[in-house]
């Protein structure tokens, strides 16, 4: 559906599963999307819902066996990726939250300072 890329928050609210675990889950490849795409309004419900921009997307819930080494991408970062993307409507939303938000690691070994320079 267009309206859930678009970031129209009812239509990505309706399309979260039941299960508060892969609720949350899906929330978290939300935020991160929301980072990527710049979509404030939607990035500001996702931290209304819980989910924060220093926190990893990490793995599906049904996943929770695999071992937190076997792939460095799931410790992607909505505030890294919206660095990344010079979204800085998104730092500022971040970072009036989560103040110490910026000095997050990724797999890397990058805090959003590093990032952006």
């Amino acid at each position: 559906d267009k309206r859930h890329c678009e970031g129209s928050v009812t239509a990505v609210q309706s399309a979260l599963d039941n299960d508060r675990a892969v609720r949350f889950y899906q929330m978290k490849v939300v935020m991160f999307m929301t980072a990527h795409l710049g979509l404030l309004e939607l990035a500001e419900d996702m931290l209304n819902g819980g989910v924060r921009a220093d926190e990893p997307v990490g793995y599906h819930p049904g996943k929770k066996w695999c071992s937190d080494r076997a792939d460095p991408t799931l410790h992607l970062y909505a505030v890294h990726k919206a660095t990344e993307e010079g979204r800085l409507e998104l730092l500022r939303l971040f970072m009036s939250r989560y103040p110490c938000c910026i000095i997050v690691q990724n797999y890397k070994g990058q805090n959003a300072l590093a990032i952006a320079t």
